[in-house]
């Protein structure tokens, strides 16, 4: 939700803008947008319902869609109509070849661990044993298909991997086993939802710093850390976060940060 809330508000400021610069002009027509926004629930069956009613019904021509399993199902509906689909995903499935109208704005679930274990690498260069810690999904499933023979061919050895019930609330018996098989890296594959509770579980039984933990999906930190505590990020590297108010942010970023931050009184 709180993806979907960021994501909604970014995109009726970006439209804001445009229809304020006059719209857009096609073929000599000028055409004003307008943000028509529903809930996927972030499941593939969902995703595919909203996106009948926004093809269908609403008849849009640009679907933005945030993550991989609602963009499954949206994209059944946005390629056979040939609607542009704008979608927040990792997932390599998403933008296949054949996937001919869906476009993402960021790198894939290979391109992400290529990065984060790159500087793993130089950080610990004698550290080389992985938990792989994720939920049940297609989505995370798929994402370790990729990245963990991908880690093993660059000499990283693979000490667990386990895919939690979506249902899960208590993650100490986790921990626990997680500690037990003496990991260097836990690669996390989760949402906040579920990374807030881990964290605050990993750093009361103490599994890190002495492991340091992955979240090659770690938008959404803030949300998680208020669950755990900031005390609870010692040790854990991100490959999706972004700092709007740090030194290295610019003119631009900082004032839409102050513009989200006044139109709806939270922080982006």
């Amino acid at each position: 939700a709180a993806y979907g809330r960021a994501f909604t508000h970014s995109v009726e400021l970006a439209v804001e803008d445009l229809n304020l610069g006059g719209g857009l002009l096609l073929g000599g027509k000028r055409y004003m947008f307008q943000v028509i926004t529903l809930d996927s629930g972030y499941a593939v069956d969902t995703g595919r319902a909203t996106g009948e009613r926004l093809v269908n019904t609403e008849k849009v021509k640009y679907v933005f869609g945030v993550g991989t399993a609602n963009s499954l199902g949206v994209q059944e509906v946005t390629e056979k109509n040939k609607v542009l689909l704008l979608t927040e995903t990792w997932s390599d499935p998403v933008i296949a070849p054949d996937k001919v109208y869906t476009f993402r704005n960021m790198m894939g679930g290979d391109g992400q661990e290529k990065s984060i274990y790159s500087v793993m690498k130089s950080l610990y260069p004698t550290k080389n044993k992985v938990y792989y810690q994720s939920t049940d999904s297609i989505t995370w499933r798929q994402g370790y298909d990729v990245s963990i023979p991908q880690n093993e061919k660059n000499g990283y050895q693979t000490v667990g991997i386990d895919f939690a019930d979506p249902a899960i609330t208590d993650w100490y018996p986790v921990v626990t086993k997680i500690k037990a098989a003496k990991p260097d890296f836990v690669d996390l594959f989760m949402s906040a939802v579920y990374a807030g509770p881990f964290f605050k579980a990993a750093h009361e039984l103490g599994l890190h710093p002495g492991t340091q933990l992955i979240w090659p999906v770690g938008d959404g930190i803030q949300a998680a850390l208020k669950v755990a505590g900031n005390e609870a990020a010692e040790g854990i590297y991100f490959t999706q976060e972004w700092d709007w108010y740090g030194a290295g942010m610019s003119d631009t970023g900082k004032a839409f940060a102050k513009r989200y931050k006044d139109r709806y009184g939270e922080e982006i």
